[in-house]
């Protein structure tokens, strides 16, 4: 088993990686755009411009434009803010949901019991169908794309933490606290959940990329963000029928959310072989 100076040496390592800083890099990158589209983009994301319609990659219009003459550019970076924005409060809530559950289930069998049933009959739907039933009995908007992934991924926070935590239970430093008349809640906080905050930390990672893809295939198919609201998913929605007329309309909201999942997963792999001491041994 690697020691406590292993740590140190796989931050190192993956510092170096030139893969896991090109991704830290992209993502930085994406959301910087996001956060400055107001003041980057070249057009306001929702102006019409009727003759210029299709327009194809120009430096007037770099992305080009689509059926309404709407700039491309413009609508990808404001569609940062949409796409990771909702990924990012949905993961941020499964996070919370999810861990807390985790915690209870792992602190009592009775409640383990209990949690464990009613989240395998969130298991037994795949991810994207679970989202979309959501979405379609909550009805259509941001605030439902944000629920539906979070009821995706809240389960799987929950066994991410509830394994963890039966581990962590078993250790000797839990049994010490206990004799010592720790109670149960503080035994959780104060010395368990430090010590699964890695693997929440790299599941959240892998869990982002995962969520910007069903938040996109959520405004795709209608029932995540509405048009004329600059999402990537309502992009490629606009842009599937005129492929083989202006293919770049859907190409590069896709492009967009390839860098963005792709980024997510590298990061994730990174901070899976840093945090976890079993990946490697020492410098």
């Amino acid at each position: 088993m690697a020691d406590g100076r292993g740590a140190p040496g796989r931050w190192r390592r993956a510092a170096r990686s030139r893969l896991f800083l090109a991704a830290c890099a992209t993502l930085a990158a994406l959301i910087a755009a996001g956060l400055l589209a107001d003041w980057i983009a070249p057009y306001p994301p929702t102006a019409v411009d009727a003759i210029n319609m299709f327009k194809g990659p120009s430096p007037a219009h770099p992305f080009g434009t689509d059926r309404f003459g709407r700039d491309l550019l413009s609508r990808i970076l404001f569609g940062v803010r949409i796409s990771l924005g909702i990924a990012g409060a949905a993961i941020a809530m499964a996070v919370g949901a999810g861990s807390l559950l985790g915690l209870a289930a792992g602190s009592g069998r009775a409640a383990d019991q209990l949690l464990g049933r009613v989240m395998d009959v969130f298991f037994a739907f795949p991810p994207i169908l679970l989202a979309i039933g959501t979405a379609a009995v909550l009805g259509a908007g941001p605030g439902t794309a944000v629920v539906a992934i979070a009821v995706v991924y809240a389960p799987l926070f929950f066994r991410v933490v509830r394994g963890s935590v039966l581990a962590e239970s078993a250790e000797v430093y839990v049994e010490a606290a206990e004799a010592l008349g720790v109670g149960r809640l503080a035994i959780l906080f104060r010395h368990i959940l430090p010590n699964v905050v890695s693997p929440i930390v790299v599941q959240t990672a892998v869990c982002l990329s995962y969520g910007i893809l069903i938040e996109s295939a959520l405004s795709y198919l209608g029932v995540g963000v509405q048009p004329p609201t600059p999402s990537w998913g309502t992009i490629l929605n606009e842009g599937k029928e005129f492929l083989a007329l202006a293919p770049w309309v859907s190409l590069f909201p896709g492009g967009a959310i390839m860098l963005s999942v792709l980024a997510f997963n590298i990061i994730g792999d990174g901070l899976r072989d840093a945090l976890d001491p079993r990946m490697g041994g020492t410098e």
